[in-house]
């Protein structure tokens, strides 16, 4: 008895002990209570310079300083759908909206929100804008649908003043069918001062990439489900040049699960983690650290602490259409329907 005790005891030490190790290796994502702001959809979001910006539906814009969301008023933009958001400096916004022909704008502030000029409009039928990124406050390139058989870019070098296409003669074609999603803006990024990297769906889930600010492409597919208008890549981000994480699946029936989420770990091959199986519709996904990831969409909010490869649902967490967060002061936060956000930090 006296040994079987011992040998209980032990266990439970042991058990205690490698319990305080993985919680101690584990990080602390602290999330506030949820806010309703508006009756809106949000998908627009950016952090930076102090600041966090979100916008959605029926021109609806909030920035926050300090963690409180005060409303912005952009003139005559009430029919628009602001689907991307971005902070240049510390007192330069910009909002993209989408929609087919002239509902794809693009209005700047040079007062932290307070004025707004609308800078660029589109004349193109078939253009639908997508999100936009930037390398810095002055260079940034938009994704729209495509007017002919290839992706409409328009690049700026002048912080958004004004736009002009690349790409129109060295990049790829689409396939019939394919195009890209305006769910939460993080269909394109742009990193290391002169790459682009794109996602679209539909027909092919497939990623276009540009290492000379679009002067040359190359295409992948990706092992994401897609093969109809509702399915595809929504959101891809990257850490560094070699680790990266792309994210989607289907809309229209956004619990199903596999082949929704690919991983690369040197920068040229993808596949799909040992959860892939587990997770369900996402339509935004973004490193917090190399190993720590969030994704979200209308099946829910998940988290992943190994890069990528497990996953697990945040049961307290709802799903939302967007996040944004900033790697240097561990902050941000989740946006999407019925006018919902809710702030978070990383411990």
């Amino acid at each position: 008895m006296k040994r079987l005790h011992f040998s209980f005891l032990l266990f439970l030490f042991l058990l205690a002990c490698q319990a305080e190790k993985e919680n101690n290796n584990q990080p602390s994502l602290h999330f506030d209570k949820e806010t309703v702001l508006a009756e809106a959809s949000f998908r627009g979001a950016d952090t930076g310079f102090g600041m966090m910006l979100l916008s959605g539906s029926n021109g609806t814009v909030f920035l926050s300083e300090n963690n409180k969301w005060k409303a912005l008023s952009v003139p005559n933009a009430d029919s628009l759908d602001f689907r991307d958001a971005a902070i240049l400096n510390d007192s330069t916004l910009l909002l993209l909206s989408a929609g087919n022909s002239n509902k794809s704008t693009i209005y700047k502030s040079t007062d932290k929100g307070k004025k707004w000029r609308l800078v660029f409009t589109n004349t193109f039928e078939l253009a639908f804008f997508d999100g936009f990124d930037f390398w810095d406050e002055q260079n940034g390139v938009i994704i729209s649908d495509a007017i002919d058989d290839k992706l409409y870019l328009l690049a700026t070098t002048d912080a958004g003043e004004t736009w002009n296409r690349i790409g129109e003669q060295s990049l790829p074609p689409l396939i019939k069918g394919e195009y890209g999603f305006a769910a939460s803006g993080t269909g394109i990024i742009t990193t290391n001062n002169t790459t682009i990297d794109i996602v679209t769906g539909g027909s092919k889930a497939r990623l276009f990439s540009s290492s000379d600010k679009g002067q040359t492409w190359t295409v992948k597919n990706l092992p994401i489900r897609s093969g109809n208008p509702s399915s595809g890549i929504f959101s891809i981000d990257f850490w560094d040049a070699k680790t990266g994480i792309a994210a989607g699946g289907n809309y229209a029936q956004d619990s199903l699960a596999n082949d929704n989420v690919s991983v690369t770990t040197n920068g040229e091959s993808w596949t799909n983690p040992i959860d892939a199986k587990k997770i369900a519709f996402m339509s935004c996904v973004q490193f917090l650290t190399k190993d720590i990831i969030l994704a979200t969409g209308t099946s829910g909010t998940s988290i992943s602490t190994d890069a990528g490869q497990h996953w697990e649902y945040i049961v307290e967490q709802p799903g939302y259409h967007t996040i944004a967060f900033d790697r240097n002061t561990k902050k941000g936060f989740l946006a999407g329907s019925k006018g919902r956000a809710v702030f978070f930090e990383l411990f």
